[in-house]
């Protein structure tokens, strides 16, 4: 029972699907395929550039990083994976910190490039619920930071997808 209790709260901090209604089996998998088409998305993501000419590094929900990685190529801060607990620990405090410069800083130690998301995708609930003035939620209602500059979609994409670009300063002056 000890044992037990972690993964419970660990669960439900970091959003495992707890609560998250399913349906019959194999239901849950079509209807998150058909609210979030990442198959439709990922050419999109794979026209994105990095910085200094590297695979771009996108930042979204953790449960989605292998996908991205899968489908595109390019790099994610987080996965699921207990090996990635850093990983884990800093996509949720980019996407529920109050403070938009405090998620900046995250972002630009970690190399990030563009923020994705699915509008839709059940990990989104948590990252809404958890704060009232999260960065997920600023996105979501349209008070991105000006750090941020969200790119256009093509229609069919944009009502399910964000996409956003990390803004860098024009100059990176190096004192030595």
């Amino acid at each position: 029972m000890v044992l037990g209790a972690p993964v419970m709260v660990g669960a439900g901090l970091i959003g495992l699907g707890v609560g998250h209604k399913t349906g019959p089996a194999g239901a849950a998998d079509t209807q998150i395929e058909n609210q979030c088409p990442w198959g439709d998305f990922a050419p999109i993501l794979k026209q994105l550039e990095g910085s200094g000419g590297a695979s771009p590094i996108v930042l979204g929900f953790f449960h989605r990083g292998p996908e991205i990685m899968y489908r595109t190529g390019t790099r994610v801060v987080g996965t699921p994976y207990h090996r990635n607990a850093s990983g884990i620990r800093d996509t949720h405090l980019i996407l529920t910190t109050d403070a938009p410069d405090d998620a900046r800083g995250i972002a630009q130690r970690r190399g990030v490039d563009y923020l994705a998301f699915c509008r839709n995708a059940p990990e989104s609930h948590y990252s809404w619920t958890l704060t009232k003035n999260g960065l997920y939620r600023r996105l979501y209602d349209g008070r991105a930071p000006d750090w941020l500059h969200e790119l256009d979609l093509p229609e069919s994409l944009g009502s399910k997808f964000l996409l956003f670009k990390i803004m860098r300063p024009l100059h990176n002056w190096k004192f030595e």
